[in-house]
C-alpha cells in the first residue's frame, strides 16, 4: 500500500498543533508562576514562546521562523530532561517535546 501523500501538509499542520497543546499542556503552568529564581521557569516560559512561534512560522513563506523555534524547542526540551536530574519520568514527559522540535528543525515549512 502506498502513502498518500497529498496529506503530508495537514499531517505536518497536525503535528504543530499536536506540539502547542502539549506545551501548553506540560509548560503553561510553570511558566505562568512568574517564579523568577527558578531555572525551571525560564525554560517552560521560552518553550511557551518559541511554540506560539512556531505555529506562526507554519504560516509564513520563509521557514526561517520554523527553524528557529524547532531549534529553540528542541534544546530546551533537552535541557529540561537533565535540568534537575536524569529519571525515566522526566524522559518521558520532554523528549516528545524535543523529536518535534527537531522534526521542525530540520524540515521547517517543506512539505
Amino acid at each position: 500500500m502506498e502513502p498518500v501523500k497529498s496529506f503530508l501538509p495537514f499531517g505536518k499542520w497536525l503535528l504543530r498543533i499536536a506540539l502547542a497543546m502539549i506545551i501548553y499542556n506540560q509548560y503553561m503552568d510553570t511558566a505562568l508562576t512568574f517564579s523568577f529564581n527558578s531555572a525551571g521557569y525560564f525554560l517552560s516560559a521560552f518553550l511557551v514562546i518559541f511554540g506560539a512561534l512556531l505555529l506562526i512560522g507554519g504560516v509564513t513563506k520563509k521557514s526561517d521562523l520554523t527553524v528557529v523555534s524547532g531549534l529553540l524547542i528542541f534544546l530546551l526540551a533537552l535541557i529540561m530532561i537533565f535540568i534537575d536530574g536524569f529519571t525515566i519520568n522526566r524522559l518521558l514527559i520532554h523528549f516528545p517535546v524535543s523529536a518535534m522540535g527537531f522534526y521542525f528543525m530540520v524540515r521547517g515549512n517543506k512539505g
